[in-house]
């Protein structure tokens, strides 16, 4: 061997000890943090047994199936509705680890569970890797490593592998920042790559991480003199954004078809608030019991430490900035003046109320102060860009610059579509409202997760930070470095971890052949779906229920009619054909599941135990929702209720409704004249996108002429919107069947739901077809 070879490799391997040694330092802190779950891996659940149960189904599902494929899609969950897969994040990011492992025997909880594991791992690593590339100190990458392996959000995240599994960003902005150094093209395919298995990790992250690419490329290569720096670095992003686009249309397609899509009142639900940054997770150790979070899906506290290490840093930079322009100060003048004006607005009405008044004759209505103050918070920033401290450094390309700005940007958009503070609106407009106009943002629900691109993103700026500060200092400066990682490690040390042992297993199901379909009772909670979802990876039949994040249009009335025992619902679901019900006894105390299955005229006991029950239910007749038969003319609508709303009901828009103010008190009623008497088959009811409010229970009467009213049809209308619902979740018709000769129909509502409304988006009445064989 040459010299020269002995000295290369003698070289890599000093290269190489400390990010060994690093490694071994984040695997034994990751054991210890998480002790004993190493011991159980094929035994124990990490955390709670809700969320990573449906996590081990979706990692199951994707070593069985071939991934994009129309099955893959179809995945044997929420039966018979199609395009299960597409309700969850998919995990295809993970499957590098998670498929190898149970190909060679594995269980799916074993390769869960090491996931989890690496998770802490990987990300520490991957920190460590882009930090130490920026500052070529692996003192500086340790703390990084450690701030962002084990950051304070992931205590409040253990349930959510996606978003724990978030090493892939790091990786990609090592390459871009590598790109820029070198020019080399294998830096655009670690950035290619590593953004593409991020997205395909965690949906979320695919557009979150997006957004710090495009401020990268904002902040780094628009100042460079030819433009292929950026060009190169949108051809790679493009190719790699190929396969995650055929992801997302997949997506698309099946929300499309089922009509689901997330409120802004749902999305605003999971944004963190103002006063999050000071709310910790409740399991963190050293801060949980101070300023613990109620939602610790929203807790941001960063902790003390990396937050005053770059403030230090901050105060004590020497570099010198050059004074603002008389143009520019009179720009930021002109700025904070306007912002002052809508701020003083926002003031007079949070005092006075709404104020509607002429001005030099244009109309003047201020409503509410949140309103206000939008522009005056928009008017700040941008005097806020056009500070000299904040131009000089992106001239510069200041890194550090750059990563304490982004976790700010990454704070703010955690917040949501409105800002608000201690619960009060203070922001409408919110910058992350502007970008629910993008394709992708308005379908996620949680912004509070970009609380982990601001961990990551303060991870790097405090590494910097520190670089800064012990930059041509030799004295005490591993003190110093073990000092700062000790205490980022103490702030994000969480209690003993909770381990669950999984879901017993149905041998009994596992025994019965074929593909019929599976429904577990009770069916009330998501542990019970969650725990159904495990047993289905075992006994392998299609199952009625699931658990999500994203519910498909029927479960709510599928749920609403099972816990109130209606055999209507397993009339609804056995007319797809023969279905297995299994009772678990030790979650029905009072035996009222086993009495309703029992009691059900076409269910056969067919295997009994001390903790289940198995029945199988034949196929009964499905009957169609929306009958091809002619509509009846309405000439006349009236409601004892919101009348005013009544017209709404014939005006052909599935968007508009009719329905009274508050819950279901029974006495809603709605009195249709046809004009004159018709033979009649039924009305329906469209429920459109108002799923959860159909009528609780309906009495209705039809009248011929001046004589009494005939009742027709009494009884609840889960079964009709279960049956509607799949077999149109665009429309929902609530068909309810009888015949009779009429000119006036009258429907009263006359059950009761003290939280959810009666609404109707449309009204059709059927005529009886005139072949009575139809």
């Amino acid at each position: 061997m040459r010299p020269d070879d002995v000295q290369m490799r003698g070289l890599m391997r000093s290269a190489l000890r400390p990010y060994l040694l690093a490694l071994l330092a984040y695997c034994l802190i990751t054991v210890a943090l998480t002790y004993p779950l190493v011991t159980h891996l094929s035994s124990r659940v990490a955390n709670d047994p809700v969320d990573p149960l449906l996590n081990i189904w979706v990692i199951w599902w994707n070593a069985h199936s071939t991934p994009l494929t129309e099955a893959w899609w179809d995945a044997p969950s929420f039966y018979p509705a199609h395009g299960a897969f597409a309700f969850a994040e998919t995990l295809l990011g993970l499957t590098p680890i998670t498929d190898p492992v149970q190909w060679c025997g594995g269980s799916p909880l074993v390769a869960y569970n090491l996931a989890f594991l690496l998770s802490f791992i990987l990300s520490a690593i991957s920190a460590h890797a882009l930090t130490h590339s920026l500052t070529g100190r692996h003192d500086a990458a340790l703390i990084a490593g450690l701030a962002y392996g084990f950051a304070p959000y992931r205590a409040g995240q253990l349930s959510h592998l996606q978003v724990l599994c978030s090493w892939w960003m790091p990786l990609a902005l090592l390459g871009l920042h590598r790109y820029m150094s070198t020019k080399n093209r294998r830096w655009l395919v670690l950035f290619a790559s590593c953004w593409l298995l991020q997205g395909m990790s965690n949906g979320y992250f695919a557009l979150y991480f997006s957004v710090i690419v495009i401020a990268w490329m904002a902040w780094f290569s628009v100042r460079t003199r030819s433009m292929s720096v950026a060009s190169s670095i949108l051809i790679a992003w493009g190719i790699a954004a190929i396969p995650m686009v055929l992801i997302l249309l997949g997506y698309r397609q099946v929300h499309s078809a089922l009509g689901m899509h997330r409120s802004i009142q749902e999305i605003q639900s999971f944004s963190a608030d103002a006063t999050s940054l000071f709310a910790a997770p409740p399991n963190l150790r050293a801060w949980g019991a101070l300023v613990s979070s109620t939602l610790a899906e929203t807790a941001l506290f960063p902790g003390c430490a990396l937050v005053g290490l770059v403030a230090v840093a901050f105060f004590r930079s020497r570099t010198t900035v050059p004074p603002a322009s008389p143009r520019l100060r009179k720009l930021r003048f002109g700025l904070i003046c306007l912002a002052v004006v809508y701020a003083v607005s926002a003031l007079l009405v949070l005092i006075y109320g709404p104020i509607r008044t002429d001005l030099l004759g244009l109309r003047i209505s201020l409503t509410l102060p949140e309103k206000q103050l939008s522009p005056a918070f928009y008017l700040l920033a941008l005097a806020g860009a056009a500070t000299p401290r904040l131009i000089a450094a992106w001239r510069r390309q200041s890194e550090i610059g750059f990563y304490v700005l982004m976790t700010a940007c990454c704070w703010l958009l955690s917040m949501g579509p409105t800002i608000k503070a201690w619960a009060h609106p203070v922001w409408a407009g919110a910058p992350y409202q502007k970008l629910m106009l993008l394709p992708g943002f308005s379908q996620v629900r949680v912004p509070a997760r970009f609380g982990m691109l601001a961990a990551l993103c303060l991870a790097v700026a405090a590494g910097l930070a520190f670089a800064r500060l012990v930059e041509g200092s030799h004295e005490h400066r591993r003190l110093a470095a073990g000092l700062v990682s000790a205490l980022v490690l103490i702030e994000g040390w969480t209690l003993a971890l909770p381990l669950c042992p999984p879901p017993e297993r149905s041998t009994r199901l596992e025994e019965i052949p074929g593909q019929a379909p599976v429904l577990e009772l009770p069916l009330r909670d998501v542990e019970q779906d969650a725990a159904a979802l495990y047993r289905s990876m075992y006994h392998r039949h299609p199952l009625i229920n699931g658990y999500t994040g994203f519910f498909p249009p029927h479960y709510l009335p599928l749920r609403f009619g099972l816990i109130r025992c209606d055999p209507a619902i397993l009339q609804v679901l056995s007319s797809y054909g023969p279905l297995y019900v299994r009772v678990d006894v030790s979650r029905d105390p009072g035996g009222a599941m086993t009495r309703y299955v029992d009691d059900y005229p076409d269910a056969a006991l067919v295997a009994s135990s001390d903790h289940e029950r198995l029945y199988l239910l034949t196929a009964a007749r499905r009957q169609d929702s929306q009958p091809n038969f002619p509509s009846v003319p309405i000439a006349d609508l009236r409601a004892t209720v919101d009348n005013e709303h009544a017209a709404n009901l014939l005006d052909h828009d599935l968007t508009t409704r009719w329905g009274p103010a508050g819950g279901q008190e029974g006495g809603e009623e709605l009195t249709l004249d046809m004009g004159s008497v018709h033979p009649l088959a039924g009305t329906i009811l469209f429920l459109g996108p108002y799923l959860s409010e159909f009528p609780r229970r309906l009495a209705i009467d039809v009248r011929a002429s001046d004589a009494e009213w005939n009742r027709v049809y009494t009884g609840t209308t889960v079964g009709q919107a279960l049956a509607g619902i799949l077999q149109d979740p665009i429309e929902a018709p609530v068909f309810i069947p009888f015949t009779a000769s009429a000119r006036w129909i009258r429907i009263r509502q006359i059950g009761r739901d003290p939280f959810l409304t009666w609404s109707v988006a449309e009204i059709r009445v059927l005529a009886a077809p005139t072949n009575p064989d139809r």
